[in-house]
């Protein structure tokens, strides 16, 4: 029976029907593969650095591409071209180490076989990570260009509060918030938009989370025409406050609105160093926006959120929330934002 099998196997060896042949061009398929993954790891890397930068700038100058199987493909016929240039030589060989036993093909072939696909769900799945990173990093630059007013294109990083994280499923999103828009604006009580860009597309607005903070000059104990209680601290009248006018999530349970609130406190900061900054180099035109010194809002439940799931994430995030007295007497507690600032 073995001699049977090897005069099968010599036969189909002369008729070019040797699966050993297939066998070689499944090993040029997994060295192809690997070189892709090889290369699409050193993309990554860059992109990674872009992100883990933080910076606008850095962020403004990475005008890469998106990848597809087109790029490999190329790589495939080079390497294919090659491989066929020195196809004699590699037959050759293959029938050097050939053992006549149909068997030991079938193994040999499957298992090459089951590599291959493994390898190419590999870089399917980091083709796609690569390319819904990239995408997040373009929604950036295309808000930049298409819809920051003129007057604030020169994009600093002391000027621009960015940061990239990775949400609960693991979607790279960023925040973005342009301290000088804030702290330029003509109006006495400026107000600017918080980004959380996320979502699929390069389009900035698909799917983002906002939250609309405005400086008040006057903040204090009298908000939106009604009196707020606390029974110990108090609350620091008449000084400078960041509002939390608005705060939307069109992606909701995924953290994007946990990562604007542990960042408030860093973008006010942000924000009162650019102000102390501005006023001493233009002291006449600034003089009247002084570092803020508490963030308030007001807990309004809305959609399908109830108060105390509101009020929790407040209080989870680092923003304590406190009670409010209307001026019929009415109290309500936790219905006020208020954190006063070190």
């Amino acid at each position: 029976m073995k001699m049977i099998k090897s005069v099968v196997c010599w036969g189909r060896s002369k008729m070019g029907q040797c699966p050993l042949y297939r066998i070689e061009r499944k090993s040029e398929d997994i060295r192809i593969a690997k070189l892709c993954l090889s290369s699409l790891f050193l993309m990554q890397a860059k992109l990674k650095k872009c992100v883990e930068s933080n910076k606008i700038e850095e962020v403004l100058r990475f005008r890469e591409d998106y990848v597809d199987w087109s790029y490999w493909d190329e790589v495939e016929e080079k390497e294919l071209k090659r491989l066929t240039s020195n196809s004699k030589d590699t037959q050759i060989n293959s029938l050097k180490r050939c053992k006549l036993d149909m068997n030991i093909c079938k193994i040999s072939l499957d298992s090459k076989e089951s590599a291959i696909e493994k390898l190419h769900e590999e870089i399917d799945s980091k083709i796609k990570l690569y390319n819904d990173d990239l995408a997040i990093i373009k929604k950036v630059q295309n808000y930049c260009d298409n819809y920051e007013n003129e007057d604030y294109r020169i994009f600093k990083n002391d000027r621009i509060y960015l940061k990239f994280q990775r949400d609960k499923y693991n979607a790279l999103i960023a925040l973005y918030f342009n301290v000088d828009s804030f702290i330029k604006q003509d109006s006495q009580s400026p107000v600017e938009t918080i980004f959380v860009f996320s979502g699929e597309g390069e389009y900035p607005f698909h799917k983002q989370t906002v939250l609309h903070l405005a400086y008040e000059k006057y903040g204090g104990l009298v908000l939106s025409g009604t009196e707020v209680m606390k029974d110990a601290d108090g609350i620091k009248d008449l000084v400078p406050q960041a509002h939390i006018c608005d705060f939307q999530s069109y992606n909701r349970r995924r953290g994007h609105g946990s990562f604007i609130l542990k960042h408030l406190e860093n973008i006010v900061s942000t924000v009162n160093n650019r102000i102390l900054s501005l006023g001493v180099k233009y002291r006449e035109k600034y003089y009247w926006m002084k570092p803020i010194k508490a963030i308030n809002g007001e807990v309004v439940p809305g959609g399908n959120i109830s108060k105390d799931d509101l009020v929790k994430f407040y209080n989870k995030n680092g923003l304590p929330t406190i009670g409010r007295k209307y001026s019929s007497g009415t109290y309500v507690a936790d219905k006020v934002i208020y954190k006063i600032l070190e």
